[in-house]
């Protein structure tokens, strides 16, 4: 073979290579894509994958469900105060609402949303609402004093308070931009208890 064959075949291999080095990896500009974040957001259905960055409500639930049902922390005071885990549900119909617990249950339900075409981000409210059943009391009598204490109002702030750590330190770090606002005031209708934490959230917007 001449030099000319030699340098011609050398051209037409590298050709080729060149033509084959794309398949199979992710260029710079897909790992970048806007639309999908540099990840598969359809994660084939599997549930067990923290979808990031967030792109829309269902993917902040998918996320929140997996993050609440999987806190060692949260097992661990619910076995310890109720005997069992937390139920928890995603949305409620108010024609059907969930059952009453008993022991402990998280409600996570979307509220009013801002969705303007053309800006950065969307704006959604969201509620994380706590239930627990709680019957017993703490009396005090004595001489100079007559109170009675329901205990579900201390055993509520700690379930309430450990459920919103989770959530807000984790949406947090899913890049969400996440701002307290006012829900609804504590409750008791004996024997159960509620709480509510109320959230703006702000997610990405692709349209």
């Amino acid at each position: 073979m001449s030099l000319e064959d030699e340098n011609q075949e050398s051209q037409e291999n590298g050709s080729n290579l060149n033509e084959n080095s794309d398949e199979g990896v992710n260029t710079p500009a897909e790992e970048n894509n806007p639309d999908t974040g540099g990840i598969n957001q359809n994660n084939g259905g599997n549930d067990d994958v923290i979808i990031t960055p967030v792109l829309n409500l269902k993917n902040l639930f998918k996320n929140l469900k997996k993050v609440l049902s999987e806190n060692q922390e949260l097992k661990t005071f619910c076995v310890n105060t109720f005997g069992s885990i937390p139920k928890i549900r995603i949305g409620i119909d108010l024609e059907d609402m969930p059952e009453a617990p008993d022991g402990a249950m998280i409600c996570i339900v979307s509220g009013s949303r801002s969705r303007s075409r053309g800006e950065a981000y969307h704006s959604h409210s969201i509620s994380i609402i706590g239930v627990v059943k709680c019957t017993s009391k703490t009396a005090e009598t004595t001489q100079d004093v007559d109170i009675l204490t329901l205990d579900a109002l201390g055993v509520i702030d700690d379930f309430i308070n450990i459920v919103e750590k989770i959530a807000y330190d984790n949406i947090q770090g899913w890049g969400v931009a996440i701002t307290p606002i006012d829900g609804d005031p504590d409750e008791i209708i004996y024997p159960y208890a509620r709480a509510e934490l109320a959230y703006r959230v702000d997610i990405r917007s692709l349209i």
